[in-house]
């Protein structure tokens, strides 16, 4: 029997089960603030919602005792921010016309929908979803698609077309494919 430790077994040092310890419960934080902030984003918005809203023309104008303004001046002031309520999704629609060379695209940030943020109530009437609507009609030439979304703010220019939570998802699960999940250690 040998009194020295041979090469091949491990000598741990007290700095070395501090930064293991550490290391782990970096990972745990980590992973419990992820958890927050997905569960923080998917939930519903039980006072309602903002939606930007502007109107196609070049004039503002008084809607829902406020004024609204033109959709080319948009700036991301605050004055383009709706409160709704008693609202759960906000619109954005987009018209295309088809001219004889080209073809025109117009957006519009329409705010938010007459939808309620009560839920048996929503369910009875059947409101839109989250989601697209293409509308084609062979009585008006221009075909439109109007968008619906659930977070804050969603209907700026062009909205995603998938559910904002996707994105609070996609560097959770990164982060768990390039670190592993280290459960807690006792």
């Amino acid at each position: 029997m040998s009194l020295f430790k041979s090469k091949s077994t491990p000598f741990i040092t007290e700095k070395s089960r501090y930064t293991t310890h550490y290391t782990s419960m970096k990972t745990e934080n980590i992973f419990q603030i992820l958890l927050i902030l997905i569960i923080y984003l998917t939930l519903q918005p039980a006072e309602g919602i903002n939606c930007y809203e502007c109107v196609h023309n070049n004039q503002r104008v008084k809607r829902h005792n406020r004024y609204v303004y033109p959709c080319a001046e948009f700036d991301n002031s605050d004055k383009y921010i709706m409160k709704c309520p008693d609202s759960k999704l906000c619109v954005y629609q987009k018209i295309n016309l088809s001219l004889a060379d080209k073809q025109i695209s117009v957006s519009t940030m329409d705010g938010c929908t007459p939808n309620t943020t009560n839920q048996q109530r929503y369910d009875e009437v059947g409101l839109v979803q989250e989601g697209c609507i293409r509308h084609n009609s062979a009585y008006k030439p221009p075909s439109s698609e109007y968008c619906y979304c659930s977070y804050n703010l969603c209907n700026h220019a062009a909205p995603p077309n998938i559910s904002f939570s996707i994105w609070a998802i996609i560097p959770t699960m990164y982060l768990i494919a390039r670190y592993g999940f280290q459960g807690p250690h006792s």
